[in-house]
């Protein structure tokens, strides 16, 4: 120990005497001490904290311990000692130091470099507080709490300005104050914190709620069914296929369930479910100017039936005669009859003479019609009334019954009566009891060649 002390009273008389900064004596001290002390001399290491040592600037201050404390023979030399270009520590302790004179000047930086490195003016060194654990680990470095105050917030500042706490995020956003459902089953519903609630269509199976539709699609948002299908004339209703039970738009026929739509009147047919005119209408009279009614009458070959429209804007004049098999004038118009079918049929003339009575008086029968056309070799239209017989089993009823008193004019019994009839409108033109030609002749000329009835 004798010999420390003289090693280090050596090596620091000349140097102090010339050293000029007080600042950097500090460092020339460690030097010389350690280069005294040598691999037996160094203290013990209980005393000297390596990594925690201050900067030179902290320890020219610092309550520094007695050189004989602070060293001992087997403490690491510093490793964190700060300086401009000086060595570290191990660097120092392992090296083979020259005498003091020469650590003064050869190794040390010049005053100049010393006031150029980055060591902090002597007024900052003052005003650091030397026992700060922050001034420990340098000086040049601010303490963890001294960075995080100045430049970089908090982060319970950092929280409070950039960033929103939950429940400020939850008052300020739309999304939980909104229902964002808008009950269609063919969109997506969503909420944007950014917007609010959001709506995209759906693409997939859905249900309309319409039992009478299957198939059911979304379709721009919307549920579209296909329709069950049911046989024609049926509806879908709760599901099952029911008949439609309608008859709009029809005057006539049937409705798809077999009901009704209504009964055309008796000059009407039922064409597609309306009823169209067969025959001019009501009212119906015997008398000229008047429309004779739509009689059913019979063909001697097969007793088919042949109604008055049948010759409704057929041709342009009808010539009717009812007749008896007993009337011998009857038997004579035959002649004249079959003469003015050839010579003016071509020019619109219709014929159909109606047998009412067979030779005895009872009504018309099938056979006797049938010889009355062959016998007489009728080449017009040969008809039979349909009487009944009375209590006499004298022919009665029938249409030819419409012409008699006490509404017609035809005297009850009287045979021939001859008509004109206007097929344009089925109005009587001429009624007589009787055939006389000089008086049908001129009408017939008249309707056929002059002017239309």
């Amino acid at each position: 120990m004798p010999l420390y002390l003289d090693c280090l009273r050596d090596s620091l008389a000349a140097p102090l005497r010339r050293f000029q900064r007080p600042l950097l004596l500090p460092v020339l001290v460690v030097g010389i001490a350690l280069s005294c002390a040598g691999p037996s001399n160094a203290p013990g290491p209980t005393e000297v904290e390596g990594s925690d040592l201050p900067a030179s600037t902290d320890v020219a201050e610092a309550d520094l311990p007695a050189t004989t404390d602070a060293l001992g023979p087997d403490t690491p030399l510093p490793t964190d000692v700060e300086g401009p270009d000086l060595p570290a520590s191990t660097d120092v302790a392992e090296a083979d130091l020259p005498a003091t004179t020469d650590v003064a000047e050869a190794d040390l930086p010049a005053p100049t470099d010393v006031e150029e490195a980055d060591l902090p003016a002597p007024t900052d060194v003052v005003e650091a507080d030397p026992t700060a654990p922050s001034d420990v680990e340098g000086s040049d470095t601010p303490a963890p709490s001294d960075v995080e105050g100045s430049d970089t917030p908090a982060p319970s500042d950092a929280e409070e300005s950039d960033t929103p706490a939950p429940s400020d995020a939850e008052e300020s956003a739309p999304c939980p104050l909104l229902d964002c459902d808008d009950v269609n089953g063919c969109t997506i519903d969503w909420c944007d914190p950014a917007v609010g609630c959001m709506h995209v269509w759906a693409n997939g199976p859905c249900n309309d709620g319409d039992p009478c539709t299957n198939s059911d699609w979304c379709i721009g948002g919307l549920c579209v069914g296909q329709p069950s299908p049911c046989g024609n004339g049926m509806i879908c209703e709760q599901g099952k296929c029911v008949c439609e039970v309608t008859c709009q738009g029809k005057q006539c026929g049937f409705d798809s369930c077999g009901s009704s739509c209504g009964v055309c009147g008796f000059w009407q047919d039922c064409a597609d479910d309306l009823c169209v005119d067969h025959y001019p209408p009501p009212p119906y009279g015997p008398n000229q100017g008047q429309v004779v009614p739509d009689h059913e009458l019979l063909l001697p070959e097969d007793l088919a039936s042949v109604f008055m429209r049948q010759y409704w804007k057929e041709g342009k004049l009808l010539l009717m005669t009812y007749n008896a098999g007993w009337c011998k004038v009857c038997k004579e118009d035959t002649v004249l009859l079959n003469l003015w079918h050839a010579a003016y049929g071509p020019a619109g003339l219709r014929i159909a003479s109606v047998m009412y009575e067979n030779p005895s008086g009872g009504p018309i029968t099938q056979d006797y019609a049938l010889f009355w056309q062959s016998y007489y070799s009728t080449q017009y239209t040969l008809l039979m009334d349909q009487p009944t017989a009375d209590w006499q089993g004298k022919a009665t009823g029938g249409a030819l019954n419409f012409y008699y008193p006490p509404s017609g004019p035809i005297p009850d019994g009287t045979f021939p009566a001859t008509m004109l009839i206007c097929p344009r409108d089925m109005r009587v033109l001429y009624i007589k009891a009787g055939f006389y030609d000089e008086e049908v002749t001129p009408l017939v000329m008249k309707y056929l060649f002059e002017v239309d009835c």
